[in-house]
């Protein structure tokens, strides 16, 4: 079953949203209220199957991602990401506390692929606002 969450100030223009996709029992989940106090909208999901539909259907800036994920894990989600034109390609943060090259992950391509390091609540969001902090500098953005 989802925990689908949303920030009550809603998804305002320039609110920048993050889809964090971890099983039930994933330590991410005390993450995502302080995502939210951040001013970010979060948008949940507890399997690869409704991970890559939330990808399609609500585009998010940043996926933060378990690689446990059940139903697909952490390498299939990245693997559709990829090989799926309709499902954009997003910066990813993989909380993983041990050294994970993007090769790891069948995710080779993915230049935007980061560990969290410190998976803490609190590394985490600062992992996710540094990456999105990067990714709204760039040109184009």
């Amino acid at each position: 079953m989802s925990q689908n969450h949303e920030s009550e100030a809603g998804r305002g223009e320039s609110q920048q949203s993050v889809l964090l996709a971890a099983p039930e029992s994933s330590s991410l989940w005390e993450a995502r209220d302080l995502l939210s106090e951040e001013g970010l909208d979060v948008v949940s999901a507890t399997s690869g199957v409704e991970c890559i539909n939330l990808l399609r259907d609500r585009q998010p800036d940043l996926l933060l991602l378990d690689p446990d994920l059940p139903w697909g894990q952490g390498e299939g989600v990245l693997a559709m990401m990829w090989q799926h034109a309709d499902i954009p390609s997003v910066p990813v943060v993989v909380a993983k506390s041990d050294t994970v090259q993007a090769d790891d992950f069948g995710a080779a391509p993915f230049t935007s692929l980061t560990t969290a390091g410190d998976c803490s609540p609190a590394a985490i969001v600062d992992r996710v606002r540094g990456v999105l902090a990067e990714q709204s500098n760039e040109p184009g953005s």
